[in-house]
Protein backbone atom coordinates (compact mmCIF):
# COMPACT_ATOMS: atom_id res chain seq x y z
CA UNK A 1 0.00 0.00 0.00
CA UNK A 2 2.87 2.66 0.63
CA UNK A 3 5.03 1.32 -2.54
CA UNK A 4 1.39 2.39 -4.56
CA UNK A 5 0.74 5.92 -2.42
CA UNK A 6 4.15 6.73 -3.02
CA UNK A 7 4.06 6.35 -6.58
CA UNK A 8 0.70 8.01 -6.55
CA UNK A 9 2.40 11.27 -4.35
CA UNK A 10 5.17 11.59 -7.64
CA UNK A 11 2.53 11.62 -9.91
CA UNK A 12 1.05 14.26 -8.01
CA UNK A 13 3.82 16.11 -7.12
CA UNK A 14 5.01 16.52 -10.77
CA UNK A 15 1.65 17.31 -12.06
CA UNK A 16 1.44 20.10 -9.59
CA UNK A 17 -1.83 18.65 -8.04
CA UNK A 18 -1.33 19.69 -3.89
CA UNK A 19 -4.37 18.99 -3.08
CA UNK A 20 -3.90 15.18 -3.97
CA UNK A 21 -0.59 14.99 -3.06
CA UNK A 22 -1.61 15.98 0.23
CA UNK A 23 -4.44 12.85 -0.04
CA UNK A 24 -1.72 10.97 -0.78
CA UNK A 25 0.96 11.78 2.07
CA UNK A 26 -2.33 11.32 4.43
CA UNK A 27 -2.75 8.28 3.24
CA UNK A 28 0.92 7.02 3.73
CA UNK A 29 0.45 8.52 7.05
CA UNK A 30 -2.54 6.42 7.54
CA UNK A 31 -0.95 2.84 6.78
CA UNK A 32 1.85 3.64 8.89
CA UNK A 33 -0.28 4.61 11.88
CA UNK A 34 -2.37 1.16 11.48
CA UNK A 35 1.16 -0.78 11.57
CA UNK A 36 2.06 1.28 14.55
CA UNK A 37 4.96 3.51 13.22
CA UNK A 38 3.60 6.29 14.89
CA UNK A 39 6.50 8.94 14.34
CA UNK A 40 6.24 7.99 10.55
CA UNK A 41 2.97 8.33 10.29
CA UNK A 42 3.34 11.84 12.50
CA UNK A 43 5.61 12.89 9.90
CA UNK A 44 3.76 12.26 6.86
CA UNK A 45 0.32 13.67 8.32
CA UNK A 46 2.16 16.24 8.80
CA UNK A 47 3.41 17.08 5.45
CA UNK A 48 0.28 16.53 4.25
CA UNK A 49 -1.16 18.93 6.56
CA UNK A 50 1.42 21.93 5.55
CA UNK A 51 0.24 21.73 2.08
CA UNK A 52 -3.71 21.42 3.25
CA UNK A 53 -2.89 24.31 4.89
CA UNK A 54 -1.15 26.07 1.73
CA UNK A 55 -3.94 25.73 -0.78
CA UNK A 56 -6.69 26.64 2.16
CA UNK A 57 -8.04 23.57 2.06
CA UNK A 58 -9.70 23.78 5.62
CA UNK A 59 -11.94 20.46 5.33
CA UNK A 60 -8.90 18.35 4.31
CA UNK A 61 -7.04 20.33 7.51
CA UNK A 62 -9.66 19.35 10.08
CA UNK A 63 -9.29 15.71 9.02
CA UNK A 64 -5.74 15.34 9.10
CA UNK A 65 -5.69 17.49 12.46
CA UNK A 66 -8.11 14.50 14.03
CA UNK A 67 -5.57 12.32 12.86
CA UNK A 68 -2.94 13.91 13.87
CA UNK A 69 -4.51 14.17 17.38
CA UNK A 70 -4.89 10.60 16.99
CA UNK A 71 -1.50 9.48 16.25
CA UNK A 72 -0.37 11.72 19.39
CA UNK A 73 -3.07 9.97 21.51
CA UNK A 74 -1.42 6.59 20.31
CA UNK A 75 2.05 7.92 21.60
CA UNK A 76 1.32 9.27 24.68
CA UNK A 77 1.37 13.07 24.46
CA UNK A 78 -2.05 14.14 25.72
CA UNK A 79 -1.28 17.51 25.19
CA UNK A 80 -0.47 17.80 21.58
CA UNK A 81 -3.21 15.11 21.25
CA UNK A 82 -5.63 17.66 23.01
CA UNK A 83 -4.24 20.88 21.08
CA UNK A 84 -4.83 18.97 17.48
CA UNK A 85 -8.35 17.51 18.34
CA UNK A 86 -9.35 21.56 19.28
CA UNK A 87 -7.99 22.96 16.15
CA UNK A 88 -9.73 20.13 14.27
CA UNK A 89 -12.99 21.33 16.17
CA UNK A 90 -12.10 25.09 15.36
CA UNK A 91 -12.37 24.47 11.43
CA UNK A 92 -15.29 22.12 11.42
CA UNK A 93 -17.15 24.77 13.70
CA UNK A 94 -16.49 27.76 11.02
CA UNK A 95 -17.31 25.23 8.28
CA UNK A 96 -20.63 24.03 10.34
CA UNK A 97 -19.40 20.76 10.01
CA UNK A 98 -21.59 18.86 12.50
CA UNK A 99 -20.59 15.47 12.08
CA UNK A 100 -16.91 16.39 12.36
CA UNK A 101 -18.06 18.40 15.23
CA UNK A 102 -19.56 15.45 17.27
CA UNK A 103 -16.54 13.56 16.65
CA UNK A 104 -14.08 16.00 17.97
CA UNK A 105 -16.24 16.66 20.86
CA UNK A 106 -15.77 12.95 21.80
CA UNK A 107 -12.43 12.72 21.10
CA UNK A 108 -11.90 15.97 23.32
CA UNK A 109 -13.56 14.12 25.89
CA UNK A 110 -11.59 10.71 25.74
CA UNK A 111 -8.35 13.05 26.32
CA UNK A 112 -9.68 14.31 29.44
CA UNK A 113 -11.38 11.32 30.49
CA UNK A 114 -8.05 9.24 30.15
CA UNK A 115 -6.25 12.41 32.02
CA UNK A 116 -8.63 11.44 34.89
CA UNK A 117 -10.71 14.77 34.14
CA UNK A 118 -14.31 13.25 34.90
CA UNK A 119 -16.44 16.73 34.87
CA UNK A 120 -14.65 17.94 32.04
CA UNK A 121 -14.96 14.62 29.63
CA UNK A 122 -18.46 14.55 30.51
CA UNK A 123 -19.65 18.48 29.25
CA UNK A 124 -17.85 17.28 26.34
CA UNK A 125 -19.50 14.04 26.08
CA UNK A 126 -23.00 15.95 26.42
CA UNK A 127 -22.50 18.57 23.82
CA UNK A 128 -21.44 15.57 21.32
CA UNK A 129 -24.77 13.79 22.37
CA UNK A 130 -26.60 16.93 21.37
CA UNK A 131 -25.01 17.58 18.36
CA UNK A 132 -25.75 13.95 17.85
CA UNK A 133 -29.02 13.94 18.77
CA UNK A 134 -29.88 17.45 16.51
CA UNK A 135 -28.35 15.63 12.84
CA UNK A 136 -29.88 12.11 14.06
CA UNK A 137 -26.39 10.34 13.31
CA UNK A 138 -26.89 7.22 15.11
CA UNK A 139 -23.50 6.36 14.86
CA UNK A 140 -22.19 9.78 16.54
CA UNK A 141 -24.93 9.01 19.19
CA UNK A 142 -24.21 5.44 20.09
CA UNK A 143 -20.47 6.56 20.58
CA UNK A 144 -21.46 9.35 22.46
CA UNK A 145 -23.80 6.98 24.96
CA UNK A 146 -21.39 4.70 24.99
CA UNK A 147 -18.70 7.37 26.76
CA UNK A 148 -21.24 8.35 28.90
CA UNK A 149 -21.54 5.05 30.13
CA UNK A 150 -17.84 5.12 30.78
CA UNK A 151 -18.58 8.21 33.07
CA UNK A 152 -21.32 7.16 35.12
CA UNK A 153 -19.16 3.82 35.71
CA UNK A 154 -16.05 5.88 36.63
CA UNK A 155 -18.58 7.66 39.08
CA UNK A 156 -19.72 4.23 40.58
CA UNK A 157 -23.45 4.75 39.07
CA UNK A 158 -23.56 1.77 37.61
CA UNK A 159 -26.88 1.93 36.79
CA UNK A 160 -26.84 5.05 35.09
CA UNK A 161 -23.50 3.93 33.10
CA UNK A 162 -25.62 0.16 32.01
CA UNK A 163 -28.80 2.68 30.52
CA UNK A 164 -26.54 4.45 28.77
CA UNK A 165 -24.42 1.59 27.14
CA UNK A 166 -27.66 -0.18 26.36
CA UNK A 167 -28.49 2.65 24.83
CA UNK A 168 -25.84 2.95 22.85
CA UNK A 169 -25.83 -0.94 22.20
CA UNK A 170 -29.38 -1.14 21.04
CA UNK A 171 -28.09 1.45 18.49
CA UNK A 172 -25.07 -0.15 17.54
CA UNK A 173 -27.45 -3.44 16.97
CA UNK A 174 -29.77 -1.68 14.95
CA UNK A 175 -26.93 -1.11 12.33
CA UNK A 176 -25.32 -4.10 12.44
CA UNK A 177 -21.67 -2.24 13.42
CA UNK A 178 -20.07 -5.17 14.14
CA UNK A 179 -17.38 -3.44 16.35
CA UNK A 180 -19.37 -1.26 18.52
CA UNK A 181 -21.64 -4.17 19.36
CA UNK A 182 -18.61 -5.95 20.45
CA UNK A 183 -17.25 -3.31 22.93
CA UNK A 184 -20.41 -2.49 24.08
CA UNK A 185 -21.21 -5.98 24.98
CA UNK A 186 -17.85 -5.71 26.75
CA UNK A 187 -18.56 -2.91 28.62
CA UNK A 188 -22.08 -4.27 30.10
CA UNK A 189 -20.63 -7.48 31.01
CA UNK A 190 -18.11 -5.88 33.27
CA UNK A 191 -20.10 -3.93 35.04
CA UNK A 192 -22.95 -6.57 35.07
CA UNK A 193 -19.98 -8.17 36.78
CA UNK A 194 -18.78 -5.53 39.10
CA UNK A 195 -22.64 -5.65 40.07
CA UNK A 196 -22.76 -9.51 40.70
CA UNK A 197 -25.20 -9.90 38.34
CA UNK A 198 -24.16 -13.26 36.60
CA UNK A 199 -27.01 -14.06 34.85
CA UNK A 200 -26.59 -10.83 33.00
CA UNK A 201 -22.83 -10.83 33.24
CA UNK A 202 -23.15 -14.20 31.34
CA UNK A 203 -25.46 -13.14 28.39
CA UNK A 204 -23.38 -9.97 27.56
CA UNK A 205 -20.12 -11.95 27.60
CA UNK A 206 -21.79 -14.93 25.01
CA UNK A 207 -22.42 -11.78 22.66
CA UNK A 208 -19.14 -10.57 23.23
CA UNK A 209 -17.67 -13.50 21.90
CA UNK A 210 -19.92 -14.04 19.34
CA UNK A 211 -19.16 -10.82 17.84
CA UNK A 212 -15.05 -11.06 18.73
CA UNK A 213 -15.48 -14.52 16.79
CA UNK A 214 -17.38 -12.77 13.73
CA UNK A 215 -14.49 -10.01 13.16
CA UNK A 216 -11.84 -12.90 13.50
CA UNK A 217 -13.41 -14.66 11.37
CA UNK A 218 -13.59 -12.01 8.15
Amino acid sequence: AIDYYTRCLKIKEQTGDKRSAAGALNNIGNVYLIQGDYDKALEYQTRGLKIQNEIGDKLGSSLTLSNLGVISKNKGDTSASLSYYEQSLAIENELGDLFGASSSLNNIGLIYYYRGQIPEAEKYFNQSLEIGEKIQDKQGIAISLSNMGLIHKQKGDYNKAIDFHQSALKLSLEMGDVISIRDGSRSLYDIYKLQRNFAEALKMYELYISYKDSILSE
